[in-house]
């Protein structure tokens, strides 16, 4: 198949949405010609659909297209995506028996909405941070599930999928290439299975989100042909936003960046003041039913800042950027090393910052001297890592791509809301980013065999941390059973921050 090369300094390719076809040098067979590339804004597999200027191919029979076949580098890494997910289903099915602490702790909040309907009295009397989204989702399933353990739990799977479905059409709209088999690689990011094989808050509000974000790519292409409907897909994708931030607050955090998708395009400009007009209704409602950010319960979580938990925020998603894409390390491996041990250091001098990530694993193989210093070392290396990772997105702020740009800093401002959040940090927190992370490494780095592997690795560690969030729920529930026995009294929930 020929092969074209386009300059890097046309000025075309600065655009955040798949060029305009142009010629390429074919010159046998009337077909249209289909050239690969790694392009800056379409992703390492950009599709450049072009006639040539004979419609000619060179070696194509008369009347058939000739189109790139899939690498199989592409098919590996959706191999192991798609095993990642059945070892999660198996994990979820086999170890189903009951509801494990918080789930029904918020699925109680089912019967709140049915007592209660959506009024103010109901949204003040949320037992944790969490909007109500969850319950919405949850009371509008109960029919199908009856709110039993397997069947609200196959709930959460099913809205995984459909957020991958929904990754899927964002990703097309932004120009990626064979997105519907490299949107899968969402699972590698560990902390989420504990999301995904739970009845959890994280689900509902991501897929909504990643909704959001398809619409809102749908609604720029449109800007520049139709703007009636251009406004119409803004309102759509802000209502999608403002849903969910019903879920999680900190999707909110991510409209600023919508000014990058508005800078010196003024078409853009309608559709995307539509989607933050849209976004802010239903917020709104709920946040002044509340009176601030939290129901009225938990409102403590948002009291004061937690620096911390900013470089913690950043150090996960860090983690998880490197599984999908490590081609950003590999020129400053020994620059970053230096950095890790010299968070490292300081941490283990000065006490900086305590992390447990997988401490129900972790606690069974060390001996409960030995944790303090664990917290002390994985603090110090998050700390680290949570620099670099800082650097690492704000550096993406320069790229051409105006996309890639609006990635990088509405991801930014997701993991930025951690300045607030003051409980201690887990690793599904970040849920919020993931989604606009794995759409910013499918645009900056193509699939290969050690892709693959990363993402193996990944999806051990996140069936693990699965499994750690199930021991530590049955720990709890033991140890409140037990104190209900010793009392002769409940033992209220709370929301578990493990497994990290």
């Amino acid at each position: 198949m020929p092969r074209s090369s386009i300059g890097a300094n046309d000025p075309t390719r600065r655009v955040g949405l798949p060029e305009a076809p142009r010629p390429c040098s074919a010159s046998i067979g009337k077909v249209r010609c289909f050239a690969l590339e790694k392009s800056e804004d379409g992703g390492p597999y950009a599709l450049l659909d072009r006639p040539d200027a004979t419609g000619l191919v060179s070696g194509a029979p008369s009347g058939k297209a000739v189109a790139p076949r899939v690498p199989a580098a592409v098919w590996l890494c959706f191999g192991v995506s798609s095993l990642a997910f059945a070892a999660l289903c198996l994990v979820v099915v086999l170890r189903t028996d009951r509801f494990w602490y918080d789930e029904s702790w918020y699925l109680a909040t089912v019967d709140s909405l049915r007592r209660q309907g959506f009024s103010a009295e109901f949204l003040r009397g949320l037992p944790g941070p969490a909007g109500p989204l969850y319950t919405w989702v949850h009371y509008l399933l109960a029919p199908i599930t009856g709110l039993t353990p397997l069947p609200t739990r196959l709930a959460t799977i099913f809205l995984f999928v459909l957020t991958v479905v929904a990754l899927c059409l964002a990703a097309r709209e932004s120009g990626i290439r064979w997105a519907a088999l490299r949107t899968p690689q969402l699972l590698g990011a560990p902390m989420l299975y504990g999301s995904i094989g739970t009845a959890l808050t994280e689900m509902p509000a991501m897929f909504v989100f990643a909704v959001h974000t398809g619409v809102l790519l749908l609604a720029l292409r449109w800007s520049g042909r139709d703007r009636t409907i251009a406004i119409g897909l803004g309102i759509v994708a802000g209502l999608c936003c403002g849903l969910a931030t019903a879920g999680r607050q900190t999707y909110l955090a991510s409209l600023p960046a919508l000014a990058v998708l508005g800078w010196r395009n003024r078409e853009a400009w309608w559709p995307l003041a539509a989607c933050v007009l849209s976004s802010l209704i239903l917020p709104i409602f709920i946040f002044v039913a509340w009176r601030g950010l939290t129901p009225p319960r938990t409102a403590f979580v948002g009291v004061g800042f937690s620096v911390a938990n900013v470089f913690t925020a950043f150090a996960y998603a860090g983690l998880v950027y490197a599984v999908l894409d490590s081609s950003w390390i590999a020129g400053r491996a020994r620059l970053y090393a230096a950095v890790l041990m010299t968070g490292l250091l300081l941490n283990l001098v000065f006490g900086l910052v305590e992390h447990t990530p997988l401490q129900g694993t972790v606690s069974g193989w060390l001996p409960p001297s030995s944790m303090r210093a664990y917290s002390r070392v994985l603090g110090g290396l998050f700390l680290g890592w949570g620099l670099v990772s800082m650097v690492m997105l704000f550096g993406t702020l320069r790229e051409p791509s105006t996309v890639q740009r609006y990635l990088a800093l509405a991801s930014i401002l997701i993991l930025g809301s951690a300045l607030k959040v003051t409980i201690p940090y887990g690793g599904r927190y970040i849920a919020g980013s993931l989604p606009l992370l794995l759409l910013l490494a499918l645009h900056r780095a193509p699939d290969t065999n050690w892709k693959a592997v990363r993402l193996a690795i990944a999806a051990v560690v996140g069936l693990i941390s699965l499994n750690t969030y199930i021991m530590h729920s049955l720990r709890l529930e033991a140890r409140d059973e037990a104190s209900q026995e010793r009392d002769g009294r409940s033992v209220g929930g709370g929301e578990i921050v493990e497994p990290g």
